[in-house]
């Protein structure tokens, strides 16, 4: 029934909504129930006696969170959190009390029903007994353990730790990773390898990682120095999962390293069957299709018009919900007569009775493939028949099963990356559904297009050398940006190769894609703090030199060539001595923004330590210009500094040296030191350049 105070047209869409409600739960073998927004339980399918016992009057005279388990009611409040407020279906898996006091798995669907303003109403659940898939999963687990380590850690190494914290089992590739054999490593802590400066920050996460804390375990992977055999150290980016035991006590962990600091070549090879891993993985409820018969003068019917059709039935024949309503069964199954569909149809519309097979075989028309359905046919008034359907292929196949299995998680361990996709002919036709966790697109929109329309532009010429290298048969590691929906891009690092079939041909080109912001973000800050002075932001003594030596040698004077500014505070130690160290520091960096106001743009300025600063002037006309630039610099830093100590003022000793033909750096700097120096003797604030050879 409505809510109170719902107007008319509300009460035909409630109305509308429980009708399909009621088809469903006349014909499907789910359970479904409808429950108003107070919390009412207003209805329940029959078919819930038959999953769990219960009669319909039973069930609903209790709440559905007293069939559940504890354990499970955060799972149920999450669900009707996402119905109530964010007004959207909500899926999750849970245990239900039968009647008989055993539990039994289920899988839940809850969907709100809106009123005409939009707002929540009600809600309706559906759900079926997953038991036997379950089951399933659990008889898989033991074989698939070893995969599941490397494919959930996605990292290059893998170990296996103890309650105690010690090293129980080590993957090969540390060796080649950091240098150590696995059984160097196994029976110590890795908090031991952890460098000093990163072991105290790092302390309180691992300690709430090791403790089981899920929301340490939640917040993902965090980057670290490790010692490596030869006593250096390596960047790595750690994670650490949580296995516990039945009452959900921490009793082991899975950790997982990939180093970060330099490129690690990947080889990827996709299989077409992972399309298939991933449709069935989330796929939770069964194909439904509700349609009309059609009879001729007679009353004999001849075909069969669809009316209804849910997402999933749309999905396995590949066409929209839009499409499939109004097509005609002959239509839809050309090779119905050899399949026997239509003659069941009939006999089930006819003899007005329920019809269930099971294990019904059936050549997929979209895929080729043969498989086995559980069929469930149900006649409902005005010559309509309800038809669900359910893939048992599995069941049949429980070897095949565990070999795939296998061999998926093998491709996610060869990948160890987070995005994968395949390409043929420049365009993508398989995107792995973590795009959209990871970059934000659905995969629908990466699809048919070429990788390069998301890649920064200032990226594309080494992302086409790459491709070149890629399509003549080698595998390359690349970073590159790639764009996210909103605009910003992401570095990330793409790791191709070439693709190939089972018979050995080439099928394209399949890559993976993982982010790497915080590992370029890391690199770009230490090569700054390597290249720049802390204090005043001015280039450093190595870096300075650097740009010095990459310049030509120049002539003699009249000619454009270099010269050397060499600038020594003058009384510096007084400052420091007067003011204290903090107006020193005030003074330095102004002496080296004021050097930067004066100079050329192209001109260098670098802090060679203490009181010392070097200018490299590039194409210079001569000593005049040379010396006539060290005076501006000299007037222009004799102006009084403020400091949070005082007012304070310097004066400068400039060496001036203009580069000989063939003049190394060293020199070159060791004849402009004895300028200054000689500057120094005359009286100090001058500016003296050396005499040509």
């Amino acid at each position: 029934m409505p809510p109170e105070g719902a107007d008319d047209k509300t009460h035909r869409q409630l109305e509308a909504s429980e009708l399909r409600l009621r088809v469903l739960a006349e014909s499907a073998s789910d359970v479904v129930s409808y429950r108003t927004d107070d919390g009412r339980e207003e209805w329940v399918s029959a078919s819930v006696e038959q999953q769990v016992g219960w009669t319909p009057d039973e069930f609903i005279a209790r709440e559905f969170e007293e069939f559940v388990p504890e354990r499970y009611q955060p799972t149920l409040a999450a669900m009707r959190a996402t119905v109530r407020d964010e007004r959207r279906e909500a899926r999750g898996e849970v245990e239900i009390l039968t009647k008989d006091g055993s539990l039994r798995w289920i899988s839940l669907l809850a969907t709100p029903v809106l009123g005409d303003d939009g707002a929540v109403v009600g809600r309706t659940l559906s759900w079926r007994d997953v038991q036997d898939e379950v089951m399933a999963r659990q008889a898989l687990a033991e074989s698939e353990e070893r995969f599941r380590l490397i494919a959930e850690t996605a990292s290059d190494i893998v170990y296996a730790v103890g309650a105690d914290r010690r090293v129980t089992w080590m993957s090969p590739s540390v060796t080649q990773a950091l240098g150590w054999r696995p059984d160097q490593l196994v029976g110590t802590i890795m908090s031991d390898l952890v460098h000093p400066d990163d072991l105290a920050w790092s302390a309180e996460r691992r300690d709430r990682l090791y403790a089981g804390d899920p929301e340490a375990e939640a917040a993902g992977s965090f980057i670290l120095r490790m010692r490596t055999a030869a006593g250096d150290y390596a960047w790595v980016k750690t994670t650490l999962t949580t296995h516990r035991d039945a009452v959900g006590n921490a009793v082991s962990f899975t950790g997982g390293m990939t180093r970060v600091d330099e490129l690690v070549e990947a080889r990827a090879h996709a299989a077409e069957q992972a399309e298939l891993f991933h449709t069935m993985s989330d796929s939770l409820l069964d194909p439904h299709v509700l349609v009309r018969a059609l009879r001729d003068e007679s009353g004999a019917i001849v075909d069969f018009v669809h009316l209804v059709a849910n997402s999933k039935a749309s999905t396995d024949y590949d066409r929209t919900q839009e499409e499939m309503q109004g097509l005609l069964l002959s239509v839809l199954e050309p090779g119905e007569a050899e399949t026997g569909i239509t003659e069941m149809f009939i006999h089930a519309r006819e003899s007005g009775e329920a019809i269930s097979l099971t294990a019904f075989h059936y050549v997929n028309r979209v895929t080729g493939e043969e498989a086995f359905y559980d069929v469930h046919l149900t006649p409902l008034s005005g010559d309509r028949l309800s038809i669900v359907w359910r893939d048992v292929t599995e069941q049949h196949r429980v070897t095949e099963r565990l070999v795939e299995s296998e061999q998926r998680y093998r491709l996610l361990a060869e990948h160890s990356s987070d995005v994968v996709q395949l390409s043929r002919n420049g365009l993508l036709v398989w995107v792995s559904p973590s795009l959209t966790k990871i970059l934000g697109w659905r995969p629908e929109e990466w699809l048919h297009r070429g990788f390069d329309e998301f890649v920064h532009p200032d990226d594309l010429q080494a992302m086409h050398a790459c491709q070149a290298e890629v399509i003549a048969g080698h595998t390359k590691v690349l970073d590159l940006r790639v764009q996210h929906p909103d605009g910003n891009y992401h570095w990330v690092q793409a790791s191709a190769g070439p693709f190939y079939d089972a018979d050995g041909g080439r099928d394209g080109v399949v890559s993976s894609l993982r982010i790497v912001d915080e590992q370029v973000a890391a690199q770009e800050a230490l090569e700054f703090k390597a290249t720049y002075d802390d204090l005043t932001g001015v280039l450093k003594r190595e870096a300075a030199i650097r740009r010095l030596s990459a310049l030509d040698g120049g002539e003699r004077a009249g000619d454009r060539a270099v010269a050397l500014l060499f600038i020594d505070l003058d009384e510096f130690k007084v400052v420091n001595d007067t003011w204290g160290h903090v107006a020193g520091d005030a003074l330095l960096r102004a002496v080296a923004q004021r050097i930067e106001s004066v100079v050329r743009a192209n001109d260098v300025v670098a802090r060679l330590g203490g009181d010392e600063f070097l200018v490299v002037l590039d194409g210079i006309e001569g000593q005049p210009a040379a010396a006539a630039i060290a005076d501006k610099v000299r007037a222009v830093c004799s102006q009084p500094v403020a400091t949070p100590t005082g007012t304070v003022a310097t004066t400068l000793s400039v060496g001036v040296v203009l580069r000989e033909a063939g003049e190394t750096s060293d020199a070159l700097i060791a004849r402009a030191d004895r300028a200054m120096y000689a500057a120094k003797r005359a009286g100090r604030d001058q500016t003296v350049v050396a005499p040509l050879a």
